[in-house]
């Protein structure tokens, strides 16, 4: 089977690709628009994949066949290995510094990226949020839409090439294939963004574009262009994309055509003497961009985890060590091993790829099975450690909360039988932040009055409201708004995640339930908001202390948001001068000295929040019975 030519060119835009995701994720303002980098990766792979499969099908007139499992093997040769020695040595270094949660859910999810299937496990969460950021091996999702990609591509041209072997004729079924990815990606950008990132399906299309300018460069003496103004025109349009592009927008969408398109030309040029790609940092960046690739996104966690702030020193530090580790992956798990299996049989090869691939998977189950080992912490903070949520069950998830992919049909089943008079009826409505009071208003309510809970995920009680996140929101608030024209509920309770959305637009809302008659609407302010979540906040400062219960903080500002103090006054103000009554979690929990951390004994139930601001169901009935009398 032949093998690509070694081009500079394509080296040196691996650089520019791994150095822009880089910049992008360490937080260089500049380069807000750095996860284009993803985008041109994907143009390469297409573009190299291509050149392989085809190389081999022709090769197959010279006597030497096309092989889909050597070409598999090759892959996996490339990718497992220096995978592999990361995620192994992520489990290490989790043994040593993570909490047995983040422990349980690291071995799951480095798992996932082994099996190349996190691209699917990790949507489930924004990738621009900050939740999906601590996850550790995040970056992976891009392998697997790569292998996914490996999987799939070359089946489909060996198809194509058995039926017709001809160039032209390849050419139109991957253009046919190419628009329809990206007409695909384009409807779901609008439906379902977070599918659309992460999916295979709508992402095809930028590899695609890869085969189509190799199909397109093979027949370059056709073409009749200046190679260095079309190099130009394409590094302009990813400076342009890395520069004015943001996290706001969704991608991919019409605008990812920008980087795509800008990546087309630079290789369509194919200048092997660029000083823009064959410059010597650029040739060193570029063969290491794999395990740079790999390392870095660990390594700005890692500085989060040991709560660094970003001052340049950490910026520079944070670049420093992604290089060094970058250099050193490079060294023992790329180049080595890839010599070395060089050398093997095919089934050797694959054997021992497996093997160690299995290993590493193994080890991240058997982790997350084990729960995250909570016996490596000393015996006072094990029942803390351990401690799990159920937010099915105290949010009524799938029914009373509904998720970003159901719509407000599902709250029929909130709605009990029977009349129930209006005054008798309390509605709460809003985000999960509002769902998380539904536990304290069920312990502490009277038996005469009827609550209906009316929540969605990321959706605010603020009419008009359209988040990228949360695409039915706007609908869900207008079925709220008519079911509440027909009962008109004696009392409403708004409430959401107040640091995440503009609640000054909750004017439009308190104006249309005032027109309706409503006769008390509440508005309850924030909660308490940390950076991290509250229960490795809890452990790690007891057990940096030695870990016995008296080194467990009940109260403390360690982690706390600043901007909540000032967000709750406002809002206070806010709620006087529109007339309605006005509730403060934060001032119920939070005192000069720091916020709550537990409601009672420090055992993990007795936590006030779960995750980096949701209640637990103990501290959602304390909090509530501060609430003003029913």
């Amino acid at each position: 089977m032949k093998t690509m030519e070694f081009r500079k060119d394509i080296n040196g835009l691996r650089a520019w690709a791994v150095s822009l995701v880089v910049l992008y994720h360490i937080g260089i303002p500049l380069f807000r628009g750095g996860f284009i980098g993803v985008d041109i990766f994907f143009v390469i792979s297409g573009f190299l994949m291509t050149g392989i499969v085809l190389g081999g099908l022709t090769s197959d007139r010279e006597g030497e066949p096309f092989s889909i499992t050597r070409f598999y093997v090759a892959r996996a040769r490339r990718i497992l290995p220096a995978l592999a020695g990361l995620c192994a040595s992520l489990l290490v270094f989790g043994w040593f510094f993570l909490i047995p949660s983040e422990y349980e859910k690291l071995g799951v999810q480095i798992a996932k990226a082994m099996l190349f299937i996190s691209n699917h496990a990790f949507r489930k969460g924004d990738y621009f949020t900050i939740s999906s950021q601590e996850n550790w091996v995040l970056h992976t999702w891009s392998l697997a839409v790569e292998w996914q990609f490996y999987l799939a591509f070359p089946i489909l041209l060996v198809a194509i090439w058995k039926r017709r072997p001809r160039i032209g004729f390849l050419w139109r079924v991957i253009a046919i294939a190419f628009f329809l990815s990206l007409a695909y990606s384009l409807a779901l950008s609008f439906k379902r963004p977070i599918d659309a990132f992460y999916l295979f399906p709508s992402r095809a299309w930028e590899m695609l574009a890869g085969g189509l300018v190799y199909l397109a460069a093979s027949r370059r003496s056709r073409l009749a262009f200046d190679r260095t103004r079309m190099e130009k025109l394409g590094l302009a349009a990813l400076l342009i994309a890395a520069l004015a592009l943001d996290k706001t927008r969704s991608w991919p969408g019409l605008w990812a055509l920008i980087p795509v398109c800008g990546t087309a030309a630079i290789l369509l040029a194919n200048r092997a003497d660029s000083p823009w790609t064959s410059n010597s940092v650029c040739q060193w960046l570029g063969t290491r961009s794999y395990s740079i690739y790999l390392w870095h996104w660990p390594i700005v966690i890692a500085l989060r985890h040991f709560e660094f702030e970003r001052t340049p020193l950490t910026v520079v530090l944070c670049l420093v060590l992604t290089a060094l580790l970058g250099h050193i992956s490079y060294v023992l798990t790329e180049k080595r091993p890839g010599e070395y299996l060089a050398k093997k049989t095919k089934s050797a090869a694959t054997i021992l790829l497996a093997a160690s691939g299995m290993i590493v998977i193994l080890s991240g189950l058997a982790i997350n099975h084990g729960h995250g080992f909570p016996s490596r912490l000393p015996a006072a903070l094990q029942g803390v450690s351990t401690f799990h949520f159920d937010r099915t069950a105290y949010f009524r998830s799938k029914s009373c909360f509904i998720e970003p992919d159901q719509t407000a049909l599902e709250f029929e089943k909130c709605v009990p039988d029977g009349n129930v008079a209006s005054d008798d009826i309390v509605l709460l409505w809003g985000d999960s932040f509002a769902a998380h009071l539904y536990p304290g208003i069920m312990r502490h309510m009277p038996s005469r009055l009827t609550l209906i809970q009316m929540t969605a995920a990321r959706c605010p009680p603020i009419l008009g409201a359209s988040p990228a996140t949360s695409p039915h929101c706007k609908d869900d608030n207008a079925a709220v708004l008519n079911w509440i024209r027909e009962r008109k509920p004696g009392r409403i309770i708004l409430a959401g995640q107040w640091l995440s959305h503009d609640w000054m637009n909750l004017s439009k809302t308190l104006e249309e339930l005032k027109q309706l008659g409503i006769k008390r609407i509440d508005l309850v302010g924030p909660a308490p908001v940390w950076r991290k979540p509250l229960p490795s906040t809890v452990l790690y400062d007891a057990w940096r202390r030695g870990g016995s219960e008296a080194e467990i903080a009940t109260r403390t500002r360690h982690n706390l948001k600043n901007h909540v103090g000032s967000v709750d006054q406002n809002m206070r103000t806010f709620a006087e001068t529109m007339k309605i009554g006005y509730i403060s979690p934060f001032e119920i929990l939070c005192t000069a000295e720091g916020c709550l951390t537990f409601v009672g004994e420090p055992t993990g139930e007795n936590l006030t929040a779960w995750d980096d601001g949701h209640m637990t169901a103990k501290a959602s009935e304390y909090v509530v019975s501060k609430f003003p009398a029913w």
